[in-house]
């Protein structure tokens, strides 16, 4: 495996319902609907033309499918099938270049079996590593972007729920953005031996950009002060900034656990990962009154 230089800061802020949308959105961008899919096709099953190449990537035990739902279907479609992201699951990322749209919303269908992950939770990144919280876009679903999800076995053939999110925060970055990416977390998935997640009809929709919007797009560039290496890692997280300051250390899994907190005071520093659990963590670094959270996956 190629070694790989990332860091990737979760921003991840309190927030709030919402009771108004910017605007409608009228363009489907890219949709997922699954149906005569396999595990191997990870790109949508409609992209709009000329929009950007889109793909989503998971960090679950595996993946497969049944039945679907017409809840959010595109227009003709069928409830064909649903794709179920097996458990213990971590978070699937989907990336989606907003290139030549605004006004941008996300929308899929959920619902879980009885030992699936009751909690999710939404983030987004405009620059494919500073994640922050999706505002939602009905308060009537959910009041925040950490959201629980219905039982198919409470509900038999009906527990399929609509979960639409809208960007409320750094809006502008987020218009015409080869960078932007969703990630659905699952907050229950790794203390889970079983069960499953089913998502159906993923779906981001917007409005085309016309040519006096585009010139006040702005993308946000990575200002993180730490670099993670490597990133997937089994071993050894090393850490790199530019000066040697006394810091703190805090690495805590997806449920906010803290499995780690220890002081350093060099540049470049290392953390011992090996006895860590697979999934997903955040190191969180503070120096005098800077904090910065990053995200690291443990193989």
């Amino acid at each position: 495996m190629k070694k790989q230089l990332l860091s990737t800061v979760f921003c991840i802020a309190a927030l709030g319902a919402t009771s108004t949308r910017s605007q409608a959105q009228g363009t489907v961008i890219y949709n997922w609907d699954f149906n005569g899919m396999d595990s191997s096709v990870h790109t949508p099953s409609y992209t709009a033309p000329g929009a950007g190449s889109a793909s989503y990537q998971y960090w679950v035990a595996y993946t497969d499918f049944t039945t679907g739902t017409t809840l959010n279907v595109m227009a003709g479609d069928t409830a064909g099938s649903c794709i179920r992201f097996r458990d213990p699951s971590d978070s699937v990322i989907f990336h989606m270049p907003t290139s030549g749209y605004h006004h941008i919303q996300f929308s899929y269908a959920e619902q879980r079996t009885g030992s699936g992950s009751q909690s999710n939770s939404i983030l987004f990144t405009t620059d494919g590593t500073h994640y922050q919280s999706a505002t939602i876009a009905d308060p009537a679903v959910a009041d925040s972007a950490n959201y629980t999800v219905d039982s198919v076995d409470v509900i038999p053939g009906v527990s399929w729920e609509l979960h639409t999110f809208t960007f409320t925060a750094d809006t502008a970055a987020i218009n015409n953005n080869p960078n932007f990416a969703i990630a659905i977390v699952f907050n229950d998935g790794p203390l889970l031996t079983s069960g499953n997640d089913r998502f159906d009809n993923i779906t981001l929709k917007g409005d085309r950009l016309g040519t006096s919007s585009s010139a006040s797009v702005a993308l946000v560039a990575n200002t993180a002060a730490y670099e993670l290496y490597p990133n997937p890692v089994s071993g050894s997280l090393a850490i790199h900034t530019a000066t040697a300051a006394l810091r703190t250390v805090i690495i805590t899994n997806m449920l906010g656990q803290k499995v780690y907190e220890g002081a350093e005071k060099d540049a470049e520093f290392s953390v011992n990962t090996t006895s860590l659990i697979s999934g997903n963590y955040l190191i969180t670094i503070r120096e005098n009154s800077n904090v910065e959270t990053m995200r690291f996956v443990k193989q």
